[in-house]
């Protein structure tokens, strides 16, 4: 074999082995990306799902003000105001949206516990709910 196709053959294996490569690192990549996001769907899912359990207490409570006065409006309230906080952009990951999201939630919890509005403690209840549940969801991704 003369020079020339030694070194097109070596630049040929060379390209070959740099294009797997490549190959494996996209791939991955993008199987990373498609679990990071399928994970990012369901934390979505399960949010949503206590949210609406928490929607529908507040207007069970609601329909019922004879029996327990404004606290369906203030579990309403507070699930809002959860819910507000939990909506994430598409450009968010997982990492981004906890380190967001939980001090939001512990944030808002430390202001029913200080506020005169909810002596009874339901809205703040609603609040501790959805912040345990992030809780243990952020801990078993």
């Amino acid at each position: 074999m003369n020079r020339w196709t030694k070194l097109k053959l070596k630049l040929t294996l060379s390209y070959l082995r740099f294009m797997f490569k490549a190959s494996y690192f996209f791939k991955a990549k993008r199987a990373l990306m498609a679990e990071s996001r399928a994970n990012k769907i369901c934390v979505q899912l399960e949010m949503n799902a206590i949210l609406v359990k928490q929607f529908e207490d507040a207007s069970r409570k609601q329909k019922k003000s004879f029996h327990w006065g404004d606290i369906g409006w203030q579990v309403e309230n507070a699930a809002t105001a959860c819910e507000v906080i939990l909506r994430s952009p598409e450009s968010e990951d997982l990492d981004q949206y906890f380190g967001r999201v939980l001090p939001a939630i512990s944030e808002l919890a430390s202001s029913y516990r200080q506020s005169k509005l909810d002596e009874s403690g339901y809205a703040l209840g609603t609040v501790r709910e959805i912040e345990r549940a992030l809780i243990e969801t952020s801990q078993h991704l």
